[in-house]
């Protein structure tokens, strides 16, 4: 179920259907099938990759589409990173899904997360989060040079042991760590 009502979604894609830009989506969130997508001159779902969890996967797509189009252009790159899982290749401290998903079964049967634990998923998460900006160099160079404006934004933080979570639980929205 689309997590915007269709009031807010009509709003917000008619808003995005009035700017006289050429609009590219590139994506690695799955959550984008909701329709989030509509507006958009052309759309990558990365996600949908070979190597999606790699930042390389979007920046490529991102420059290859500003070579086509280096003026009057709107480019949304929404990256996996620093979202889990923490896999960053320098990273000596991996969570894969699979990792992540032990851990939260253990959770919800009242098991408690070690120290340990948490000080490794901040660790990997500060690595995936290293990869990303590390990843972004030829992007933000490519955008500068043609004078664009770029804003980052986030759709939400990663507990790390934080009230004894990983990730962003679904249902948890009312937490510091989350929203801000």
């Amino acid at each position: 179920k689309p997590f915007l009502t269709d009031k807010k979604q009509n709003l917000k894609h008619s808003l995005l259907e009035k700017i006289n830009l050429k609009k590219c989506c590139i994506s690695a969130c799955p959550y984008y099938i909701f329709g989030m997508e509509r507006g958009f001159n052309e759309v990558h779902r990365v996600y949908l990759d070979k190597n999606w969890q790699d930042p390389k996967t979007i920046i490529n797509k991102a420059l290859n589409f500003l070579e086509k189009n280096n003026d009057n252009f709107f480019l949304l790159c929404h990256f996996l990173q620093p979202h889990a899982p923490y896999v960053a290749p320098s990273s000596k401290i991996k969570f894969t899904e699979n990792d992540l998903q032990k851990l939260k079964k253990r959770i919800q049967e009242g098991g408690k997360l070690t120290q340990d634990e948490i000080s490794n998923l901040k660790i990997a998460y500060g690595d995936n989060l290293k990869w990303i900006d590390q990843e972004l160099a030829p992007l933000i160079t490519k955008l500068k040079k043609l004078g664009a404006e770029i804003i980052v934004t986030s759709d939400h933080g990663e507990l790390l042991g934080e009230y004894n979570q990983v990730e962003h639980p679904r249902g948890v929205k009312e937490c510091e760590e989350l929203c801000h």
